[in-house]
């Protein structure tokens, strides 16, 4: 259950959820994984149309012209 789940997975788990209309538990339960694993990737899909997470959805750095805070 630690290790990332593949791209493939992903796309199922979305297809589970819109397609075949399963629930967050059902879907955990199929992938064999968390269920907030499963909200996550859900919410990045729906976000961004896709299921691969890009850089600059991160928490932001909190810095202010290029300078450490103080």
């Amino acid at each position: 259950m630690s290790q990332h789940l593949s791209v493939g997975d992903r796309w199922r788990l979305t297809s589970l959820k819109f397609d075949q209309g399963l629930n967050v538990h059902q879907i955990a339960r199929i992938i064999s994984c968390n269920i907030r694993t499963v909200y996550r990737i859900l919410e990045l899909f729906q976000e961004t149309n896709n299921v691969i997470q890009r850089n600059g959805r991160c928490r932001q750095l909190m810095l202010n012209d290029g300078r450490l805070p103080t």
